[in-house]
């Protein structure tokens, strides 16, 4: 998507991009969604609108001082070699599971996931609180777990002696211990590491349908689509 960076590029196109803009300067996206599939509309709500106070947009890797990508600052971005990082590693990539989902559990991992709290660096929201619940500040533990309705379909797939366990892990333990013990957490079902990573892919892309589609009406329950998904696995 390079709406913004060829905005700063291209003065011949301005106009172009501005009537893609709502009158308070955000993105139009009543307009927007007219023309583009829920995807790239996903990725647009990543980028700031263009502003000229931000100064020219130019590319570059943040994890090099001189903000050049090399291999070496590639790999270290990827997190380090300890057997901890190693060892989530392979209980991602050895997943029973669409490559998409995989990756996503990746990102989920590390927190990369654009939350509400995410998008509050970046100024693309203007409240870090979860939009489904209103009651808390919306990280990746908050969407995929702590959230009522996520709570609601663990509920229903947790043994019950695992649920205090299950619910209160930080982060890359709480994947860690799914993906590794998920016989233990989980009631009976085939692939149950596979479900898990299931079941956080669906919640995460439901919660992005109820903020950014507004055509969205809901769908099959959760836990029916899961089943689905892993039967044509």
């Amino acid at each position: 998507m390079k709406l913004g960076f060829q905005l700063i590029q291209d003065d011949t196109v301005d106009s172009c991009v501005a009537d893609w803009l709502s009158f308070s300067g955000g993105w139009d996206w009543s307009r927007l969604k007219q023309v583009l599939p829920i995807g790239v509309l996903h990725r647009i709500a990543a980028i700031p609108p263009p502003n000229a106070s931000f100064g020219t947009d130019l590319p570059c890797w943040r994890w090099e001082h001189k903000q050049l990508f090399t291999t070496r600052s590639g790999y270290a971005s990827l997190g380090n070699s300890s057997c901890h990082s190693s060892k989530v590693w392979k209980l991602i990539w050895t997943l029973s599971v669409p490559q998409r989902i995989r990756t996503f559990v990746w990102l989920a991992v590390h927190g990369k996931l654009l939350t509400n709290q995410e998008r509050m660096r970046p100024h693309l929201s203007t409240t870090a609180s979860c939009s489904l619940c209103n009651n808390a500040s919306e990280d990746v533990l908050h969407v995929l777990r702590d959230c009522v309705r996520a709570r609601t379909i663990w509920f229903q797939v947790i043994h019950r002696r695992k649920l205090a366990d299950f619910n209160s892990l930080p982060l890359h333990e709480w994947f860690t211990c799914a993906l590794s013990k998920s016989d233990d957490y989980f009631k009976d079902v085939d692939d149950k590491a596979a479900k898990f990573a299931i079941i956080c892919w669906i919640l995460w892309n439901r919660r992005n349908k109820c903020l950014f589609d507004v055509d969205y009406k809901g769908s099959e329950p959760i836990l029916v689509e899961c089943s689905r998904m892993l039967a044509i696995l």
